[in-house]
């Protein structure tokens, strides 16, 4: 049990100022200092309602009812925003992606700041969302919506780390959406087959010195074409997960640790990449931990450029992922087989990246002709 004092009051010009000193479960002492009043009566008043409190609720929660996002913030941030720990293959702690995390962080801290916890409410979340759709991002362009909704996200986790901490009762999320997934923005944007000619050629070009310097870029391309591997997965691959005998081909195996779901996969390697990959293997003799691509971040400028050359227009990285999908459903027909080689675990995110065009869309129909030509027959009795 709690142990209390019967409080004290001292009188300085003029005013009397209440105190109580509350030892809590743990043995660990903490003095409440209250308003002043103006006189001594309504000070041993204060204090006895301040002991009524700390008996009913307790000093953590006393506590909590003075916490600041601020704070907040920062007891999250130690607790859960620190890289990814990984055991055995397995996330045990920590996130993978931390710079995002951390910039939403900031953007909430910055807007909440010293707002109590506890007077949070449904509508300051909507102000939030509001004021950030409105501020134009550091380029200076519109801030999208699925930008605003990670935010959104990262603060509805904290809310209920402080539910889980007894620091608050209730998340102000409880109520209408605050979070609009469906008004974001889903890229649908898969590389035709002349545009992906045109990006090997520009990785083959050479430069005024006679050399190839986007081999590394065009390999790292075709993985990402023929695997539909997230570009971390990629570069994070080393020679001990590539198996040339295994399969028809070879095959790839993508581990948990690399993995954004944290699921180990196997991919079968397709001709055109296996002997892409044997001839990094020729030209470099790696070792068994040596990453494939040689990469230890994104070749974005490179990237960038060899789009630009090949007249390849609003074409990002990831787009690589959605290209890929769309060319394993439509070789296959199983999207429960192709869910298994992209690790996708929701049907809802593995149906944004199946992206047919219009000759597919329309092959549907030229499907059903000879079905419908039994019922133009009956029609023209």
């Amino acid at each position: 049990m709690a142990r209390t004092n019967n409080g004290t009051v001292r009188e300085r010009d003029g005013l009397f100022y209440p105190r109580v000193r509350w030892t809590t479960e743990d043995n660990k002492p903490r003095d409440y200092k209250l308003k002043p009043t103006r006189t001594e009566a309504a000070a041993w008043k204060a204090i006895h309602t301040k002991k009524v409190e700390l008996e009913k609720n307790g000093a953590q929660a006393v506590d909590a009812a003075k916490m600041k996002f601020l704070q907040l913030a920062e007891e999250y941030r130690i607790a859960r925003l620190y890289p990814a720990k990984i055991i055995n293959g397995k996330k045990v702690g920590g996130v993978k992606s931390l710079q995002p995390a951390l910039c939403a962080l900031k953007a909430l801290t910055e807007y909440f700041g010293n707002k109590r916890v506890q007077s949070i409410r449904h509508s300051d979340l909507e102000a939030f969302k509001q004021q950030r759709l409105n501020k134009p991002t550091i380029h200076g362009k519109q801030r999208s919506i699925a930008s605003v909704n990670r935010e959104l996200e990262l603060a509805r986790a904290i809310f209920r780390f402080a539910i889980q901490e007894r620091w608050l009762s209730i998340s102000p999320f409880v109520g209408k959406a605050v979070i609009a997934k469906e008004a974001e923005v889903q890229r649908e944007r898969v590389l035709s087959d002349d545009e992906e000619q045109r990006l090997i050629r520009a990785c083959l070009k050479k430069d005024k010195n006679g050399r190839r310097r986007r081999l590394q870029l065009l390999a790292l391309l075709i993985a990402s074409w023929d695997t539909a591997a997230r570009r971390g997965e990629l570069i994070g691959l080393t020679w001990r997960n590539v198996d040339f005998e295994a399969g028809h081909f070879g095959t790839i195996t993508v581990t948990a640790s690399k993995s954004k779901t944290e699921r180990p996969r196997l991919i079968g390697m397709t001709p055109r990449l296996r002997q892409t990959l044997l001839s990094i293997r020729e030209r470099s003799n790696p070792a068994p931990d040596d990453r494939v691509f040689g990469y230890k971040s994104s070749p974005k400028t490179a990237f960038l450029a060899a789009c630009r050359e090949a007249r390849v227009f609003d074409y990002r990285w990831h787009d690589s992922r959605h290209t890929a999908t769309t060319r394993m459903m439509e070789a296959t027909q199983n999207p429960e087989l192709v869910k298994k080689i992209t690790g996708h675990t929701q049907s809802t995110t593995f149906a944004r990246y199946y992206n047919p065009d219009i000759p597919t869309i329309t092959s549907i129909a030229a499907a059903l002709e000879e079905r419908n030509k039994v019922s133009i027959s009956m029609l023209e009795r």
